[in-house]
Parts: structure tokens; C-alpha cells; sequence
């Protein structure tokens, strides 16, 4: 009985049922502003790129602090998540989160929480559900927008915060390939020494 197929077979089984992984992507909110309404460029917004196949299942804030600016109210503005590997110009997969109830202007926070899907409970507007992104780079859209735009510029102003999202890669990073193969390597080569006689 030859062992080294048995192995070589046992390690590629393991490396096909390798399990989804949890990662996060933290973002800082400090020094961003919104005047508009979604997708407005005077928005501040950030792309970055997750591994194709990652699932973003949502997000948590920490320590946001921002400014409405009359006529707006704390509760129009809105934290965005949102996946660009769709068709171009076309969000169809996002998740949209406003932390604060306030009715008025002035000073929100330091608030913390997390996105609560499309029937949440702690803001006053949320929406979407979790998402799998494409390949590709910039394939995840993070914004800041307000959901009734006035006229005046900006419309919020945060001053510190951060934005944690959290998603499953479905492989494992580059480095869990090479040390699994230097692992494969090491058996193979104890499994391969003739036995002494």
C-alpha cells in the first residue's frame, strides 16, 4: 500500500472543503461629510477590494460623532455598504444603516452600534441584506449620504468614528496555501524514508 497518494489525496480532499474564514475591514469615518443624496460626488465614499466570493454579512460603528447642519436632522444621514461588481452604475446589493432617531440638528454621538438589516430597530432606516461580491478590484463601495438632501453644503459633518465590516473570504490568504504545502512536504518526505533495518 502506497502512502503518499493516500496523503496527497487526504490534503486536496481538506484543501476543497476548506471552510469560509471570517475577516473584518475597518474604515475611518473621521473627516467625512455628506450633502447629498446617494451617489451624489460631493458625498465622501471610499472603494476597496475584498476577495472575489467574500459575503459581507454587516457592519458596526464605533465612537461616530457627527454634526447635522440645519435644516437637516441627525437622522437623515445614512451609512452605505455597497457591492460594485454588478452591472456598472447599478447598486443593486447594499446595506444602509442611519444610527441616529434625532429629529433636529446639532451634535449626534459618540454613538455605537450596527447595521440591522432592512427591519431594524435602533435608527430610523435600514435596508438591504447581505451580499457576495464578484472579482475584481473595488468591488465594495463604502458612503456616507443623506436620505432627505437640503440645500445647504455640507449636510453632516462627522468628526471621528470608525466602521468595522464584516465579511467570509471563502479561501484562505496565500499564506495558509504555502504553510499547508510545506506541511504536505514534511509528510511526504517522513513517509517517503525507507525504514530501518
Amino acid at each position: 500500500m502506497k502512502l503518499k497518494p493516500l496523503l496527497l489525496a487526504a490534503a486536496l480532499a481538506a484543501a476543497a472543503q476548506w471552510p469560509a474564514h471570517a475577516e473584518t475591514l475597518v474604515v475611518n469615518l473621521a473627516g467625512w461629510s455628506a450633502s447629498g443624496d446617494f451617489g451624489d460626488p460631493s458625498n465622501t465614499s471610499a472603494f476597496f477590494s475584498l476577495p472575489a466570493g467574500s459575503t459581507v454579512t454587516g457592519f458596526d460603528y464605533a465612537g461616530l460623532v457627527f454634526t447635522a447642519f440645519a435644516p437637516s436632522w441627525r437622522e437623515e444621514m445614512v451609512i452605505s455598504v455597497n457591492n460594485t461588481t454588478g452591472a456598472p452604475q447599478t447598486i443593486q446589493e447594499f446595506m444602509d444603516w442611519a444610527p441616529s432617531v434625532e429629529r433636529s440638528a446639532g451634535v449626534a454621538g459618540p454613538l455605537n452600534g450596527s447595521w440591522r438589516g432592512a427591519t431594524g430597530t435602533e435608527g430610523p432606516y435600514g435596508a438591504g441584506l447581505s451580499f457576495t461580491v464578484g472579482a475584481g478590484t473595488n468591488n465594495l463601495w463604502v458612503t456616507v449620504f443623506d436620505g432627505l438632501p437640503d440645500a445647504v453644503a455640507p449636510n453632516f459633518s462627522i468628526s471621528a468614528g470608525s466602521l468595522t465590516i464584516h465579511y467570509t473570504a471563502p479561501i484562505p490568504e496565500p499564506a495558509s496555501y504555502g504553510l499547508m504545502a510545506l506541511g504536505l512536504l514534511g509528510v511526504a518526505a517522513a513517509a517517503g524514508r525507507p525504514k530501518a533495518g
